[in-house]
């Protein structure tokens, strides 16, 4: 398996020569040494604004050999302009740059009540929703993953931890998309747990990208005010692509696939073989013995007492079998070149003039 990181940049902050390396929409800018995804100045309502970055990277299917995975590191800062504020920011991948129109309120500048939930979105999003919109929401403090719309198709509430993500607060989050197992982690923190290495907060769920991207995607921020507003800005990013190259990885599996399958299948042949030959072997002992018990009988040749009460236990009483005209039958096991042949042994009453004096096969 071999890796290649095929787009990465990183901005510890943004100062105004960085302008050129972002695509902005109205009223989203650099200030204060950050991203300004919805406007900076004034209390505006409704408003909803995207930041991407310039260039966009392929998730190659065409060539499914190559899986893409992403990791991005970012610190994000919500200020409350009302109190409480609204409605939050996401973070998006997505084919089409342009800003929905009328995707202020509770669309977080991901779609609008049109285009919500369309397969022609071609959007995904991790939301950090600051505000109750919906039913399905689970408070006003919650994260979220949205495929095609802003209904989310996971979400986790902050409420069991110290973040509040409106509360003006720097917050730190790590998100991960693996290609190879189509999870979607995302660490989050207070800015000071996260100088400790303490991620308090864990979110994981599970998208396969190339089910709804298509190969060039663009990758930023998108956010939203309603009628209650606030700043929404990203004050640090750091972000990279994995390409991952399955070719080798594929025939390794193969391989240990097999070396793994071929000794089982071998060992089930041997064991499915051991059973059909003692079972044929079997039945061979069981003809070659039937036949010398009855060349036996045939030749005349008569067995020994001896041989008859080794077989029955000395006409043991426990192994008598019945009454059967001129004397009683007892069930024996009589041992005949090798071999151990079950037989049924009559012994003869010594004033009868019938019956055959022998033992005879079973």
């Amino acid at each position: 398996m071999s890796k290649i990181y095929s787009l990465e940049f990183g901005y510890a902050n943004f100062l105004k020569e960085n302008y050129g390396d972002f695509i902005f929409t109205d009223g989203s800018s650099i200030g204060d040494g950050a991203l300004q995804i919805t406007p900076n100045s004034g209390n505006p309502t409704y408003q909803s604004g995207r930041v991407l970055y310039k260039e966009t990277f392929k998730l190659r299917r065409s060539n499914r050999s190559t899986l893409t995975s992403i990791d991005t590191t970012f610190v994000f800062n919500i200020r409350p302009l009302t109190r409480p504020g609204g409605e939050g920011l996401a973070f998006i991948l997505t084919n089409n740059p342009a800003l929905p129109s009328n995707s202020g309120g509770q669309w977080l500048g991901i779609v609008n009540d049109q285009t919500n939930n369309k397969l022609a979105n071609h959007i995904i999003a991790v939301e950090f929703d600051t505000r109750k919109s919906y039913p399905q929401d689970l408070d006003d403090n919650h994260i979220g993953l949205d495929v095609n719309g802003i209904i989310s198709k996971a979400q986790l509430s902050f409420g069991s931890t110290n973040i509040n993500i409106s509360s003006g607060s720097d917050i730190v989050v790590n998100l991960q998309f693996d290609a190879i197992s189509n999870s979607v982690k995302v660490n989050a923190s207070t800015f000071n747990e996260t100088v400790r290495g303490t991620y308090i907060f864990n979110f994981v769920s599970y998208v396969d990208l190339s089910n709804y991207l298509s190969e060039d995607v663009w990758v930023g921020f998108s956010a939203s005010t309603g009628n209650l507003t606030q700043l929404n800005q990203i004050k640090s990013w750091y972000f990279r692509t994995i390409d991952i190259d399955m070719t080798g990885t594929e025939q390794f599996m193969w391989l240990l696939a097999m070396l793994i399958l071929l000794p089982v299948a071998a060992l089930l042949y041997l064991i499915l073989c051991e059973e059909f030959f003692q079972n044929y072997h079997r039945k061979i002992i069981q003809v070659v013995c039937a036949l010398s018990l009855e060349k036996k009988k045939k030749s005349g040749l008569r067995f020994r007492l001896k041989e008859l009460k080794d077989a029955t236990a000395n006409f043991d009483p426990n192994r008598e079998l019945g009454n059967r005209g001129f004397g009683t039958v007892y069930r024996g096991c009589l041992k005949w070149q090798g071999f151990n042949k079950d037989v049924a042994v009559k012994r003869i009453l010594s004033n009868s003039h019938g019956g055959e004096r022998n033992s005879s096969p079973t």
